[in-house]
């Protein structure tokens, strides 16, 4: 797979997609929907000029639930004269036991969940919105260090966060109200005592998103931020 995506460029997309999932298909794992989310992630940090790129290729994958099937468990159990059914998405690092998921009435509706969960696009903008989360840490510890490698890497890490769902946005694959809650986080508006950024790298994030998605925002949903 690592193989496939250092290749991969707009003029072989469709060979080296095609066999991203053709391997994929051939090596089902609990895991895999989480090994591929995290790589094609961090090609998005660093490969910036390549937005439209990775928004295709997670399309693709995205729209191809065989290759997660390994991804999620289906389970019942008897309460009374009825049975209930759950699921477990499989490839959750902190499973516990409050991690199965139900009970739903029918094994089809925790069959359709699970796919839903486990399918690539909900586990790659989970990824991205724990790297959100994360930012003020990545912010912090980039502070600390000398003009190097490793200090564009960590802002990189919000940067391209936030660019590739605003791309996401740009072709449907989130709705507006993320965008709008990723813009009223950046400038804290949840904040009682203190709103505004607390970082200039959130500015910039704030500017690097809005430049995105400015011409698909909804003019009445904008009247907000003045």
């Amino acid at each position: 797979a690592i193989k496939v995506l250092n290749k991969i460029t707009n003029s072989n997309f469709k060979q080296q997609s095609d066999q991203l999932l053709k391997i994929l298909l051939e090596n089902k794992e609990k895991e895999s929907v989480l090994i591929i989310a995290n790589l094609i992630l961090e090609k998005v940090w660093y490969d910036k000029g390549f937005y439209n790129l990775y928004v295709n290729l997670c399309k693709k994958l995205w729209e191809n639930d065989e290759w997660v099937s390994e991804g999620y468990q289906i389970l019942s159990m008897k309460k009374g004269n009825k049975m209930e059914y759950f699921y477990t998405l499989q490839f959750d690092v902190k499973q516990t036991p409050s991690s199965m998921k139900g009970p739903f009435d029918s094994n089809k509706k925790a069959l359709d969940e699970a796919k839903q969960m486990s399918n690539f696009r909900s586990v790659f903008i989970s990824l991205c919105r724990d790297n959100f989360y994360k930012r003020a840490e990545y912010i912090t510890e980039a502070a600390n260090l000398p003009e190097t490698s490793q200090k564009y890497k960590l802002k990189r890490r919000l940067f391209g966060t936030v660019e590739i769902l605003g791309h996401f946005f740009m072709v449907g694959g989130i709705d507006e109200n993320i965008i709008h809650f990723m813009n009223m986080s950046l400038l804290h508006t949840d904040n009682l005592h203190q709103s505004g950024a607390k970082f200039p790298e959130e500015i910039e994030a704030l500017k690097l998103l809005w430049d995105i998605v400015i011409k698909k925002m909804k003019p009445v949903s904008m009247s907000e931020y003045y």
